[in-house]
């Protein structure tokens, strides 16, 4: 009889190059062999986290009671658990937890994995010895295991250079005023809404895409690094009034914006960006530092006009051929504005505003790369001192002793 289409299996060609018939018997023989190995794979992952909580509990048994500070960086650690009775444990004294650069991919997890006697493992019984401990508040369900949630001292967690990829499990953390998330996973800025004492978030070298998240921080947030995202555009920022330093560099930000608010800011570094003109800083008037290198910008004009209290400018790496607008800027003590397109005429417009009368504390000044340095030839240095008599160091040399 002759087999139909409707009747044909699509499945691997046999030897004879004909597609080969696939019977019913076969295919399940198939899914039961899947199953088989999907079985033996789930256990040996279920072994594999058994052997890193007992490893994580004796590592973490050593830690005596009243202890302040867990340094377990390159620890090889790739999981937290086993943590969580430990911690409880020392979360009456436990002020600063360093898991620097391990392998720790989540900060919730699901049940404790006990021995196959039925052993709790050794946090278990060294819990044994503490009879304020209350078994009942001990976790039970997969939300309640966020080893970090409840220790009421804890200062600060630093998570840097994990494999991260959700902030979560931060809870009842009261005194907590420095977190570090950089070089993780993070896609999102979320659950820090608990954080009621948080000065300090690092967050360098995620996968964050846009501010957020952050208006519960707003009374105490005073230092946010945001640097080596992929942040478009600054936003959401307006709640955070007591903010001073903000770190920005190494994003695809091609406008300054959003600032206006943040009146308390003293250092705004936003280097290595797309900003093609320099504005948007008329509120900041507490600004002291500002890092605007590798950029596009073509001038400075009137964009730092109300920045009177700078101390510190770096517009190296740009596109500037003509620095007026720097004239007013009398608290400067470092100027960088190395590698730009500034030849001697761009140097006579501003060499008098830079002059020990009206800049006495400039010290340091960055003007290598630039056409000047070739047009001025081996009398550089001295030419820029003899402008500029206050200068402790032009470039990477140093003058005269301080």
């Amino acid at each position: 009889m002759i087999e139909s289409n409707e009747d044909r299996v699509q499945s691997p060609t046999s030897e004879s190059g004909v597609v080969a018939r696939l019977d019913e018997a076969s295919y399940q023989n198939g899914i039961i062999e899947r199953e088989a190995i999907l079985d033996a794979q789930a256990k040996q992952a279920t072994k594999d986290e058994s052997v890193w909580q007992a490893e994580n509990e004796e590592l973490l048994s050593e830690f005596k009671q009243g202890t302040e500070e867990l340094k377990l960086s390159h620890s090889r650690i790739r999981t937290l658990q086993g943590f969580e009775l430990h911690l409880r444990r020392l979360s009456g004294t436990l002020k600063r937890i360093n898991l620097r650069q391990n392998l720790i991919n989540k900060l919730k997890y699901g049940p404790r994995i006990d021995g196959p006697t039925g052993d709790k493992g050794i946090a278990a019984i060294s819990l044994e010895d503490q009879p304020d401990q209350d078994p009942d508040s001990q976790p039970k369900t997969e939300d309640d295991l966020t080893p970090f949630s409840g220790l009421e001292v804890l200062e600060e967690l630093d998570l840097y250079d994990n494999q991260i990829s959700k902030i979560e499990g931060l809870h009842q953390l009261p005194n907590l005023k420095t977190l570090d998330f950089s070089f993780n996973l993070i896609r999102k800025i979320e659950n820090l809404d608990s954080l009621e004492s948080l000065s300090t978030l690092y967050l360098i070298q995620n996968k964050i895409s846009q501010i957020e998240a952050l208006d519960n921080l707003a009374k105490t947030l005073t230092s946010l690094e945001l640097g080596s995202n992929r942040i478009r555009h600054i936003t959401n920022l307006s709640c955070l009034i007591n903010l001073t330093e903000l770190w920005l560099g190494r994003n695809k930000i091609s406008k300054l914006e959003g600032l206006d608010s943040l009146v308390n800011l003293r250092s705004l570094s936003i280097q290595s960006n797309r900003i093609i003109k320099l504005e948007g800083l008329s509120n900041l008037v507490s600004l002291e530092e500002l890092y605007i290198s590798h950029n596009g910008l073509t001038s400075i004009g009137d964009g730092l006009s109300t920045n009177k209290k700078l101390r510190v400018l770096d517009i190296g790496a740009n596109q500037i051929d003509d620095m007026t607008g720097i004239e007013g800027l009398n608290n400067l003590e470092e100027l960088w504005a190395n590698n730009n397109k500034m030849s001697i005429p761009g140097w006579n417009s501003i060499e008098n505003y830079l002059a020990k009368d009206r800049m006495k504390d400039l010290q340091t000044i960055y003007l290598e790369g630039n056409p000047l340095q070739s047009e001025m030839g081996v009398n550089y240095r001295r030419k820029i001192l003899i402008a500029c008599p206050q200068l402790i160091q032009i470039d990477a040399t140093f003058v005269k002793s301080h």
